[in-house]
């Protein structure tokens, strides 16, 4: 359907407008690891940060780490600044999230039958998340030029047990993660 080549452009386009402001906060936390750790517990214990984001937000949440995969600082949501286009509490614009209700409230109006919708809608969620993903690795390649960073670090969706370990930027599973 055009309607979801559309809104995934316009996903693409949302979300370039706001690399910056990710590239910076990614830059801010690896050079000034702004984190409020867990009582007697201090940067050294720290093994390694979890990037992890929301299924349907796409809220990203900042998870840091002991060898024991223990969360020891509270997490950092990011971006930092609220962005005006999101949804309300979700880093995914209102445009979209308004888009995907009406789409799945309306699709027999417009021809489709439930499985063909969904058939439709599993490819265009696919792609969103492939966006997103892309999009996240892009900003961790921009800070990580010219920032050094002393921790192991992995992207993932919230639940999942497949990682991109952002220093290799190879695939993992959870099982081969070694704090």
């Amino acid at each position: 359907m055009k309607e979801f080549k559309e809104i995934l452009n316009y996903f693409q386009i949302y979300l370039e407008g706001i690399t910056n402001q990710l590239v910076e906060d990614l830059k801010y936390i690896a050079e000034h690891k702004p984190f409020r750790y867990l009582k007697n517990i201090n940067d050294s214990d720290v093994r390694g940060y979890f990037f992890e984001y929301d299924y349907e937000y796409f809220n990203i949440n900042l998870y840091c780490l002991d060898s024991d995969f223990n969360q020891v600082a509270k997490y950092i949501k990011l971006p930092k600044k609220v962005i005006e286009e999101s949804k309300k509490d979700a880093l995914i614009p209102k445009r979209m999230w308004d888009f995907e209700i009406e789409a799945e409230e309306t699709y027999s109006e417009k021809g489709y039958d439930e499985d063909e919708f969904y058939d439709i809608f599993d490819d265009y969620s696919l792609e969103k998340h492939k966006i997103f993903k892309d999009w996240f690795l892009k900003c961790w390649k921009q800070m990580a030029k010219n920032t050094e960073i002393d921790k192991k670090a992995y992207f993932s969706v919230h639940d999942s047990n497949c990682y991109t370990d952002l220093i290799t930027m190879k695939e993992i599973t959870e099982s081969e993660i070694i704090l």
